[in-house]
């Protein structure tokens, strides 16, 4: 299993990436979302990954940006996925520039 970042902040609200080899249940009612999409691109033949705002829409627009695109499996993208949104929790990444740089040095 990889890595489990947990964010608890002073007014007491739990956040992290889901997991069902650590469920947060016990700490009270969980509100689950996507943070991101792994869709197939059907013209590349490649898994890209689309980091979702909070209503659903792409945060980086239609196309996923470089970092984020050109997976070959489906698995080697969820692994990035979860190794880079921890990564982001872990380093305090905020802004959507700051996440898109920290993905493209954690894929060079």
């Amino acid at each position: 299993m990889q890595e489990l970042v947990i964010d608890i902040t002073e007014s007491g609200k739990v956040e992290s990436i889901y997991s069902d080899t650590f469920n947060l249940g016990f700490l009270g009612a969980q509100k689950v979302y996507r943070q991101t999409d792994i869709v197939f691109e059907t013209i590349s033949q490649t898994w890209d990954i689309h980091y979702l705002n909070e209503d659903g829409t792409r945060a980086f627009g239609e196309n996923a940006p470089p970092a984020l695109a050109g997976f070959t499996w489906y698995e080697e993208a969820r692994k990035f996925e979860v190794a880079w949104l921890n990564a982001c929790r872990e380093q305090g990444v905020a802004s959507e520039t700051d996440r898109l740089a920290l993905a493209s040095k954690m894929r060079q």
